[in-house]
């Protein structure tokens, strides 16, 4: 939605191929979703079982050989995996430009590394000080980036550089902000 809605902010034109590159970074928010709730423990997302979970409960039903809980974890790692080479594969093959792909694969391979460091950090900050400040780096690596500030970016690329440049700063200013309770 945000590379959509970056695309057209910065005056982009509605294209199927920005839309398919939208579509690669929901593949992409699912691999983060499928690793984090595997490494948080999480055994729901959205009031649903988590995909870990899904696989281990017909394991559990089934009475199959081995530990259940294992079977589910590695098997979701993999879906992660999936989802993470199939959003690769699909922003590659979206249909902009040589140029637009390669300027928004720019940001989208930094969002890769940035969103690893900032699972990285929360793992962290389970044994850490515990300060907000800590847990503000968290949230900004973990989630702010590749949910709103890179998929604007993103969706700006194929714009003049300049727009793409002030969409940015907007998106880091509003990600950096403190907010009033």
């Amino acid at each position: 939605m945000f590379c959509y809605w970056g695309r057209r902010s910065a005056g982009g034109e509605e294209c199927a191929p920005i839309v398919t590159a939208a579509a690669a970074l929901e593949l992409f928010h699912a691999f983060a979703l499928i690793h984090d709730d595997i490494m948080d423990g999480s055994e729901r997302r959205r009031g649903e079982p988590s995909v870990h979970q899904l696989f281990a409960d017909p394991h559990t039903r089934s009475s199959w050989r081995g530990d259940a809980a294992r079977y589910g974890r590695n098997t979701a790692l993999l879906c992660g995996d999936l989802c993470a080479a199939w959003a690769d594969e699909m922003f590659q093959g979206c249909g902009l430009t040589r140029e637009q792909v390669y300027r928004g694969y720019a940001v989208f391979a930094g969002m890769r590394t940035e969103i690893i460091a900032g699972q990285y950090l929360d793992l962290v900050s389970s044994v850490g000080d515990g300060s907000a400040a800590s847990a503000l780096t968290v949230i900004r690596m973990k989630t702010a980036r590749y949910t709103v500030t890179r998929p604007l970016q993103i969706g700006a690329a194929p714009v003049p550089a300049q727009v793409a440049a002030a969409l940015t700063a907007l998106a880091e200013e509003a990600t950096n902000r403190p907010h009033r309770q």
